[in-house]
């Protein structure tokens, strides 16, 4: 098939109706005929995208999500380059500029526009090495660096595509540094990544149940407030143990040389600790209720 040639026949179609073909077409087909339909997909893109800018001089919202959508921006496979072509220039072939775009440089560098997200994960995004012993101050760090950058108000004066995108830009990043931020939340992140997301299950070892079901019951009938901060600091400690053994396993299974079988425990280990980080994180949330805002 020839993707490029294809391309410039989608155009004649809307870009919703060809995304909407291309992805119930994807789920009826072979995995083979799958990545080609995917090729035609970033092509129809491309070539409606140079057709779009020889046109208009300015975009509309609708085409702020068609673009991002069949650019690679909202769930479309990304190019190796993961850059998506610029909406605004009409040079929309990969060029110097654009292949030198990193994370933290979200312009285009030929017209000075903003771009759409790169595909990257939440600690690409933020500089951050993926581990659970995280640095917080240089994750603050570089959250405000970029907040500073992408943030809605320094917009309010440019396109309606560039007000849109600095939206969805800054939404991805509070969601980012909030996920980071907390090492619940951090380790759910991590092993989302690897397929071992918790999900709400149930912890079926019994004497972590135990565990769980009287610190609730000294939660009910503590009587003044340095109680619960002594149970809050007794639960902070086994969250935070429990992050190091995660760390650890998250090690072994990211390391290409563990066995198989040895993975596959780890894998199971990784998501039962998972599990009872969840119900501890609950825990942490029922002494926040109880406790003074500022504790």
């Amino acid at each position: 098939i020839n993707a490029e040639y294809m391309g410039s026949f989608f155009v004649m179609i809307p870009l919703q109706i060809t995304a909407k073909f291309l992805s119930r077409a994807s789920t009826c087909f072979s995995s083979r005929l799958n990545s080609s339909l995917n090729a035609l997909c970033q092509s129809a893109c491309v070539a409606s995208c140079r057709l779009y800018s020889s046109t208009s001089s300015t975009a509309d919202s609708k085409s702020v999500c068609d673009i991002e959508e069949l650019a690679g921006c909202a769930g479309a496979p990304a190019q190796s380059s993961r850059v998506p072509p610029c909406w605004s220039c009409k040079n929309f072939e990969p060029n110097l500029a654009q292949t030198e775009r990193t994370v933290a440089d979200p312009f285009c560098r030929k017209c000075k526009v903003l771009l759409p997200p790169m595909d990257c994960d939440y600690f690409e995004l933020l500089d951050c090495k993926p581990s659970l012993k995280l640095n917080i101050e240089h994750l603050d760090a570089q959250f405000k660096k970029m907040q500073r950058s992408l943030h809605p108000d320094r917009f309010h004066q440019k396109t309606q595509v560039e007000k849109e995108l600095s939206q969805s830009h800054s939404a991805r990043l509070n969601a980012a540094y909030h996920t980071l931020k907390k090492p619940i939340t951090r380790a759910t992140y991590m092993l989302t990544q690897r397929g071992l997301a918790p999900n709400d299950e149930t912890i079926t070892d019994p004497s972590v149940l135990m565990e769980v079901m009287e610190t609730r019951e000294m939660i009910e009938e503590a009587e003044d407030v340095q109680q619960l901060r002594k149970i809050q600091e007794q639960n902070a400690e086994r969250i935070q143990s429990l992050v190091l053994s995660l760390d650890e396993l998250i090690s072994k299974l990211d390391d290409k040389s563990t066995p198989v079988a040895q993975a596959e425990s780890f894998r199971s280990e990784a998501r039962r600790i998972g599990i009872r980080l969840q119900y501890y994180q609950k825990i942490q949330e029922a002494l926040h209720s109880k406790l003074p805002i500022n504790d």
